[in-house]
């Protein structure tokens, strides 16, 4: 799967590097044919859904949870008994929207011509906590810092993200965080040495691996020890 996915990759990047412009940032459209070839991948066919969220809206919504104390409730014991529904879903914060992203856990601070993009799946349950709706639950998280080094930052796609890095346009970063369940290095995909480090083309792609293996780890038959956190709606 790896030669398939490394030959789409190097494509890709062939294609970008051969633009008559070096500093012109990649089209929407070659990202997004990187990104579609690892959608299309066998091995994450399982992923429920996809939904890029990158209208401000869908970020600003989640400020409200800043030093916001959680209700106390009954959590759910068991991954079988997270059966309101799965999410996949990538939100995107700004200078302007750094206490969102602080509500989702990110720790670093987001300067000008800066962006953080957090990638999101999630297993959940909505349970009653003092007369509340709370939706409550566990996943896998990743922080992605980008800094723009030379031109524009590539927008909304993750892949052109990637590319750009590789293409040395940008500099990113990425950090893991599994929310309610604690994280074995066999989750991780191969070749991806921690849960921490450089937002390239290679690192893309294990991510996308190390997501479906999650996947497959919460499973309702799966047996694995939960704590599930409160998520925002």
């Amino acid at each position: 799967m790896f030669k398939t996915f490394s030959f789409v990759i190097v494509v890709s990047l062939l294609t970008l590097s051969c633009k008559n412009d070096s500093d012109q940032e990649p089209t929407e459209q070659e990202a997004q044919a990187t990104f579609d070839a690892i959608k299309a991948d066998p091995l994450l066919g399982s992923v429920p859904k996809f939904k890029e969220s990158i209208n401000d809206s869908d970020s600003s919504q989640l400020a409200h949870l800043v030093n916001e104390a959680a209700p106390v409730c009954s959590a759910p014991q068991s991954i079988s008994s997270l059966n309101s529904g799965t999410d996949f879903k990538v939100y995107k914060f700004d200078k302007d929207l750094a206490a969102s992203a602080t509500a989702m856990g990110f720790t670093g601070s987001i300067g000008k011509k800066e962006m953080v993009f957090i990638e999101d799946y999630i297993r959940y349950s909505f349970v009653n906590c003092a007369g509340k709706r709370v939706k409550m639950g566990i996943g896998l998280r990743c922080f992605i810092h980008v800094k723009s080094l030379r031109g524009k930052l590539a927008t909304t796609s993750l892949p052109s993200v990637a590319a750009s890095v590789e293409l040395g346009r940008a500099n990113a970063s990425f950090e893991l965080k599994a929310l309610g369940f604690g994280i074995d290095g066999d989750v991780l995909a191969d070749g991806l040495q921690s849960s921490a480090g450089e937002y390239n083309v290679d690192n893309f792609g294990k991510l996308a691996v190390t997501f479906n293996n999650t996947l497959k780890l919460l499973k309702s038959g799966s047996n694995l020890n939960i704590s599930p956190v409160e998520l925002p709606e």
